[in-house]
């Protein structure tokens, strides 16, 4: 890749900065999620990953609305959305059939946006 741009055989060599560090960006955010993943779901720390550049309000209002959450809301959340795991293995780690990891997954979707907007007032 140097080559071509000392070379000058890259059309933008502007873009390439942007193609480098986004893609140091994929692999760090891969990398934590496989360190993520070894940690038994009891000791994350969920607030928000830390890739991401969250508002500190936001942040409080996630962290508030995961600690209201039903148990198993919660360990849906985890599971789906910060390991990002397959519906048959959360429903596996679960304990519940497919048919009601959907019910589970519709109703705490439902719970967690209407605590989040109290939260929020939006």
């Amino acid at each position: 890749m140097i080559e071509a741009v000392r070379a000058g055989r890259v059309e933008s060599p502007a873009a390439l900065v942007g193609f480098v560090l986004g893609t140091a960006r994929n692999v760090m955010r891969e990398h934590y999620k496989k360190l993520q993943r070894s940690e038994p779901i009891e000791e994350r720390d969920f607030a928000a990953p830390p890739s991401t550049v969250v508002d500190h309000t936001i942040r409080r209002a996630l962290e508030l609305v995961m600690r209201k959450l039903k148990p198993r809301e919660r360990d849906f959340v985890k599971l789906y959305y910060y390991d990002e795991l397959s519906k048959s293995e959360i429903s596996r780690r679960l304990g519940i059939d497919e048919d009601r990891l959907r019910l589970v997954k519709s109703r705490t979707l439902k719970s967690f946006r209407e605590m989040y907007l109290r939260l929020t007032g939006d």
